[in-house]
């Protein structure tokens, strides 16, 4: 099938109208940040309380938001699952990790920070209704090197 140069600038131009529309949408669409009692709604009631058995590290100034290093560990028994939310960014829920028994209660991951914000660990333990956190402030600098 052959083409003339009038096709493709029609599909250029039609997969650029559908680019900037749908930017549209979902800048117009970013939720605000979590507190605890829609930590609590988020994860259907349960408060979460910080402990000092998860341990939540990354650093704390990022020089570009794309790929920011996250490693989450809790020195727990019957962990069910760890969560990564950043607050600030317009899909929050970053990363899940369902563990199984036998597994050790360690993520590590690279996430997307879009702006400064905190970053929530969420442990979730396997017998009981426990939602334990631990929270952590980055601050990404722009292009510019200013945060």
């Amino acid at each position: 099938m052959t083409y003339l140069r009038r096709d493709v600038l029609r599909l250029i131009v039609g997969a650029n109208a559908c680019a900037i529309a749908g930017l549209e949408v979902s800048e117009a669409a970013s939720p605000t940040g979590f507190d605890a009692q829609s930590l609590a709604n988020f994860f259907s009631g349960v408060q979460p309380e910080e402990s000092d058995a998860v341990v939540l590290d990354l650093p704390v100034f990022a020089e570009s938001g794309s790929q920011v290093p996250v490693s989450v560990s809790a020195n727990l028994p019957d962990v069910d699952s760890i969560s990564i939310l950043v607050e600030k960014n317009a899909q929050p829920l970053a990363a899940v990790l369902q563990i199984s028994g036998p597994a050790a209660p360690y993520l590590q991951t690279q996430v997307h920070i879009e702006k400064t914000s905190n970053v929530i660990a969420l442990v979730r333990l396997r017998n009981s209704d426990k939602l334990l956190i631990a929270k952590a402030d980055v601050f990404v600098s722009s292009q510019d090197g200013c945060p």
